[in-house]
């Protein structure tokens, strides 16, 4: 009966082990799914923008929670991400987040963008305890 309490053991933790790697590569593979489409929709955005002026005349209303609003791209570490407006959960899970309440980007004021430690910014996230 021990033998069998250990394969028992031994299959399910291979088991949650494959299921992990599985959910691991789905978020994945959701992520970039979903930052090229979105880069295709700003992309749009910016050609209905730019098609007759520079975009300068035009009245800026207060985005919708998962609006597109643009892409931050920091060279020097190579990050390029899409921004939504909002910063909830479902948002970070794929693009970076633009805070409500904050100003928007290209406006005058404070902006804050938000995004998950372990995503987008996972390779530059640093923990710096305080003293």
């Amino acid at each position: 009966m021990r033998i069998s309490l250990r394969k028992t053991l031994g299959r399910a933790l291979i088991l949650a082990g494959a299921l992990a790697l599985i959910y691991s590569g789905y978020l994945f593979v959701a992520e970039r799914w979903f930052q090229r489409t979105a880069d295709h929709v700003l992309q749009q955005q910016m050609l209905h923008v730019s098609g007759g002026n520079d975009g300068r005349d035009q009245v800026l209303a207060r985005p919708r929670p998962g609006d597109v609003i643009g892409r931050i791209e920091i060279p020097r570490i190579h990050v390029s991400v899409i921004v939504l407006e909002g910063s909830d959960t479902r948002i970070l899970r794929v693009a970076a987040g633009h805070v409500p309440g904050t100003a928007l980007p290209g406006t005058i004021g404070n902006v804050a963008i938000a995004a998950h430690r372990d995503s987008f910014f996972g390779r530059y996230a640093r923990f710096v305890p305080t003293t």
